[in-house]
C-alpha cells in the first residue's frame, strides 16, 4: 500500500474515533422537555396531587488512563538481502522506534518473473531490537525482499532490497528530436528494488568517448522515460542502466540512427576486394571443413548494434531472390567474425548488415567461396564403337554437387584430343552418353565431372573402344642394357642388383586409355603351368619400369600385358635372368675307399637354393684326367652324403660342387682325398 494512502486511512480512523466520543459525551447531558414543559418521561398529577422529584443527568465517565494508539513504523533503513550456500540473509539498521512488536518480510523471484503473493511472513522472536534475520532457502537467480515492521497502530511502509544488480533495461530507444533533445523509453522491467536510472552519451559520429554516468533526476523504480538535451549534429549512442542497493546493472545502448556499413572484410584465406565494382570476394583457408568459410570484419566500435543479420543466394541462381535475412547467433556489438556453412558447392553471394534499436543499416555484399573436396573422377567407364557413334556408361556417383559432364575424344596414335565438349543435358544422375564420330579408328575418350560456379572439375576418367596393344619386346631393357634377341626377349640383371631381382624398362607406349599393367610367371625347370595374373602395383599409362623379384635362383619365363576399360590387350614373353650371390664351395668334405666305393659325406649348407649335387673322380698317379661332371642321384638341397662306384685300385681324389636350377655357374668344387698323400721325393 502506497504511503500517502496509508496516511489518509490513519487520518480517517482517527477522526471516526474522535467523532464516537463525542457523540457519547452529548447524549449524558442532553435534556429531552416535552411541549408541557415538563421533562420528558415525567408522570402527570390531574389531583394536583405531590409530583416525584425532578430528574437528575448522569455524570461524565472519568478520563481514559490508556496510552494513545502508536502510528504505524515507518520502512526500514539501509536494508540489504543476500543469498550463499543455501541461505538467505536479511539486514537493516535499527530504528529505534520501541512501539514496533515484530517485523515481516516476502520474497519473489526477479529473473523467473515471480510475485510476493499476499502473504507476509513474521519474523520469529522479532522486536523493536532486531536487525537481521537468518533463514533456509534454496532457490537460485536474482530475488527481491520486501521488509516491514508492524505494531500496535498496524504495518509500516516497507523496504526493498535484492540480491543482485538489476537486469539490462529492456527495449531502449532513443529518439532525436528538434531542438536538440534525445527522448529515451524503454519498458517498465517490474524491479521494485531499483532506486534510480544513469545515463551516459556520446556522439559516435565524431567518435567522442562516452561521458560520465548521470543520475536521471527523480527516477524511480517505475520511471519508464527520459528526455536530455544535446548539442550538435551526428549520430549518438545513450547508454542506460538501473541501480539499487547492491549496484549499477548492466548497460542497455541505443542510438537515434541505424549503424554504419560494415567494413573491414577478410578470411583466413585472404581477402579480394577489386571484383564486380567494391564487392568483396573472399577465399575459404585450404584446409576448412566441406562447404564452410570463416569471415572476419572490422570492429564498428558501436555499442548499439544488438544483432548481425545475413542474407544469400547461390551465384548459379540468379532468377532467385535472396533467402530471408537470418540473425547471426548470439551476436552483438563486439561480434567480428562468423563460420558460414554453405549448403552447395558453389560461389555464393552474400549480404551483411548490422542491427541497432534504430533499425538496420546499409547492407554490404561479399561473394563467398566455401570449402569442398575436389570431385571424384567418373568411375567403371565404359565406350564401345558403333559405326559412326561410340556410346559411352560410368556409375553414377550419387554426389547431388555434380552440376554436368564434359568429354574429349581421340583417335588412338592421333596428336592430340578435341576440345573438351559437354555432354548435352547431363547433370548428377546422368550416367551415359552418345558421341558422334567419323572415320574408323580405335578412339580413347576422356570424361570429366563439373560442379557449378566454383570451378571444381573432376580427373579425367579414360576409356577405350578397344583394348591396348601389347608391349612392343624392341623397346625393352634392363638397367644395363641387356637384351637378347630370339623367339623371346632374354634379359639379364646388372651385376650389384638386390638378390633375385631384375629391373626392367620399355618405353611408354602413348595410350592414355591404359588403367594398368599386369604379368605373370614360371620357373623355367617347372611345369609349364603359369601363376595368375598379377597388376603391376600403381602401374598405368605412364608405367615405364618394374622390378621384378623372383623367389628362386633360375631362369623364369614372364608374360606382360596392358588392361584398359576394353580388357587385356595383346601379351610380350620374356626369359629373365635374376641376380643371385654365388653358391659356396660344399664345405667339410671328406672320401673313404671301401672295395669298389668311395663314400662322401660333407656339410649341410643350409642353401634353399642349393638343386643337387655334381661330382667328379679321378685316381692319383693315372695318366687320366679326371672323370666328367656327374649327378649326384637323387641328391638336393639337403643331402650330405653319396657313394660312388669304382674299379681298380689306387687311391682316389674327389671333387664336388652345388648346382642351382637353371642359373649358372654352379659352386666352386671341394676336394678330398681317400688316402694321405706320398712322401716328398728327392
Amino acid at each position: 500500500m502506497h504511503t500517502a494512502q496509508k496516511a489518509r486511512e490513519r487520518f480517517r480512523a482517527r477522526w471516526l474515533t474522535a467523532a464516537a466520543l463525542l457523540c457519547a459525551l452529548l447524549a449524558a447531558v442532553i435534556v429531552v422537555v416535552e411541549p408541557s414543559g415538563q421533562p420528558a418521561g415525567a408522570a402527570s398529577d390531574q389531583s394536583g396531587g405531590s409530583q416525584d422529584p425532578p430528574a437528575t443527568s448522569a455524570p461524565p465517565p472519568p478520563p481514559s488512563t490508556q496510552p494513545p494508539t502508536p502510528e504505524p513504523s515507518a520502512a526500514p533503513s539501509e536494508f540489504r538481502a543476500s543469498l550463499s550456500g543455501g541461505w538467505a540473509r536479511l539486514i537493516w539498521r535499527l530504528s529505534g522506534d520501541a512501539t514496533i512488536t515484530k517485523y515481516q518480510y516476502r520474497i519473489r523471484a526477479v529473473d523467473a518473473g515471480g510475485d510476493y503473493g499476499d502473504t507476509w511472513t513474521d519474523i520469529p522472536s522479532s522486536g523493536a531490537s532486531t536487525a537481521e534475520y537468518r533463514f533456509p532457502f534454496t532457490g537460485s537467480g536474482r530475488h527481491n525482499v520486501q521488509l516491514r515492521a508492524v505494531n500496535a497502530g498496524g504495518s509500516g511502509d516497507h523496504a526493498v532490497a535484492s540480491t543482485g544488480v538489476p537486469a539490462v533495461p529492456s527495449r531502449l530507444k532513443a529518439v532525436m528530436v528538434r531542438g536538440g533533445s534525445v527522448v529515451l523509453g524503454w519498458d517498465d522491467p517490474g524491479d521494485d528494488s531499483i532506486g534510480n536510472y544513469q545515463y551516459r552519451i556520446r556522439n559516435i559520429s565524431t567518435g567522442s568517448a562516452y561521458g560520465n554516468w548521470t543520475d536521471i533526476g527523480g527516477s524511480n523504480a517505475s520511471t519508464t522515460g527520459h528526455t536530455l538535451t544535446v548539442t550538435g549534429s551526428g549520430r549518438r549512442v545513450v547508454q542506460l542502466r538501473a541501480r539499487n542497493g547492491v549496484g549499477p546493472g548492466s548497460p542497455a545502448s541505443a542510438s537515434n540512427g541505424p549503424p554504419a556499413q560494415m567494413s573491414g572484410f577478410t578470411t583466413p584465406g585472404g581477402t579480394s576486394d577489386g571484383a564486380e565494382g567494391g564487392i568483396f570476394e573472399l577465399n575459404a583457408a585450404a584446409g576448412s571443413p566441406k562447404g564452410t568459410i570463416v569471415v572476419n570484419w572490422s570492429d564498428p566500435d558501436d555499442d548499439s548494434i544488438v544483432k548481425y543479420q545475413y542474407s544469400f543466394r547461390a551465384q548459379s541462381i540468379r532468377t532467385r531472390g535472396y533467402h530471408r535475412w537470418v540473425d547471426l547467433p548470439g551476436s552483438g556489438p563486439s561480434t567480428t567474425s562468423h563460420t558460414f556453412v554453405l549448403p552447395t558447392p558453389e560461389m555464393y553471394r552474400v549480404n551483411l548488415r548490422a542491427v541497432n534499436s534504430a533499425g538496420a543499416g546499409r547492407r554490404l555484399t561479399v561473394n563467398l567461396k566455401p570449402v569442398w573436396p575436389a570431385l571424384a573422377a567418373p568411375s567403371g567407364l565404359s565406350a564401345s564403337l558403333s559405326g559412326n557413334s561410340v556410346s559411352l556408361s560410368w556409375d553414377n556417383p550419387f554426389d547431388g554437387s555434380v552440376y554436368k559432364y564434359q568429354y574429349r575424344i581421340k583417335t588412338v596414335g592421333a596428336a592430340a584430343y578435341s576440345a573438351w565438349a559437354d555432354v548435352a543435358g547431363s547433370n548428377a544422375d546422368t550416367t551415359s552418353a552418345t558421341i558422334s564420330v567419323t572415320g574408323s579408328g580405335r578412339r580413347v575418350v576422356q570424361l570429366r565431372a563439373q560442379g557449378r560456379s566454383l570451378g571444381r572439375l573432376s580427373s579425367p576418367a579414360i576409356a577405350s573402344t578397344g583394348p591396348p596393344t601389347a608391349p612392343n619386346p624392341s623397346k625393352f631393357s634392363t638397367s644395363d642394357g641387356s637384351v637378347a634377341s630370339g623367339d623371346y626377349n632374354e634379359l639379364f640383371a646388372p651385376s650389384g642388383s638386390p638378390k633375385g631381382s631384375i629391373v626392367v624398362n620399355w618405353v611408354a607406349p602413348g595410350d592414355e586409355s591404359i588403367l594398368k599393367y599386369q604379368y605373370r610367371f614360371r620357373a623355367q625347370s617347372r611345369s609349364p603351368s603359369y601363376s595368375q595374373w598379377i597388376d603391376i602395383p600403381d602401374s598405368g599409362p605412364l608405367t615405364t619400369t618394374y622390378t621384378f623379384a623372383f623367389p628362386t635362383p633360375e631362369m623364369y619365363r614372364v608374360r606382360l600385358r596392358a588392361v584398359n576399360s576394353a580388357g587385356p590387350g595383346g601379351v610380350t614373353t620374356f626369359n629373365m635372368r635374376p641376380v643371385w650371390p654365388a653358391l659356396a664351395a660344399p664345405s667339410g668334405l671328406s672320401a673313404s675307399l671301401s672295395g669298389n666305393s668311395v663314400s662322401l659325406s660333407w656339410n649341410n649348407p643350409f642353401d634353399d637354393s642349393v638343386h643337387k649335387y655334381q661330382y667328379r673322380i679321378k685316381t692319383v698317379g693315372a695318366a687320366n684326367a679326371y672323370s666328367s661332371w656327374a649327378d649326384v642321384v637323387g641328391s638336393n638341397a639337403y643331402t650330405t652324403s653319396a657313394t660312388i662306384s669304382v674299379t681298380g685300385s689306387g687311391r682316389r681324389v674327389v671333387q664336388l660342387r652345388a648346382h642351382r636350377r637353371s642359373l649358372p655357374p654352379p659352386s666352386s668344387p671341394a676336394t678330398a682325398s681317400t688316402g694321405l698323400p706320398a712322401q716328398p721325393s728327392g
